[in-house]
């Protein structure tokens, strides 16, 4: 007996002209708005890299985030002025700018996120 796959197995065709480099997908990004940058594993690496390549353009972004791994370039002092960090974890990553005062930390229970 066949089982049938529990999603749409053509997805990769039907979402073919949605992918675009990095950098044309964080081109929509502009100054004073917020970005929510994925949590954990899921954190976009490539999509990151390229929002803070673009630091000369862009001013009172605010990144908000529960947790992320290894680097985070958006918290770099030297951008404090670009990124404000809002964060919901105080990861090592993010501890320093926090610290200092240039970013936000807001305390949530992540047992109140929803699943």
């Amino acid at each position: 007996m066949s089982q049938q796959p529990s999603y749409d197995i053509q997805w990769q065709e039907k979402y073919a002209d949605l992918i675009v480099p990095a950098a044309k997908a964080v081109g929509h990004i502009r100054p004073g708005n917020r970005v929510f940058i994925g949590t954990g594993c899921a954190q976009p690496t490539e999509l990151v890299r390229a929002l803070t390549a673009r630091k000369d353009e862009l001013t009172d972004i605010e990144i908000v985030h529960m947790l992320t791994f290894g680097e985070a370039p958006y918290a770099f002092k030297e951008l404090a002025e670009n990124f404000q960090i809002n964060s919901f974890f105080i990861a090592e990553n993010v501890r320093g700018i926090i610290q200092e005062g240039m970013g936000d930390y807001t305390p949530i229970m992540l047992s109140d996120i929803p699943a």
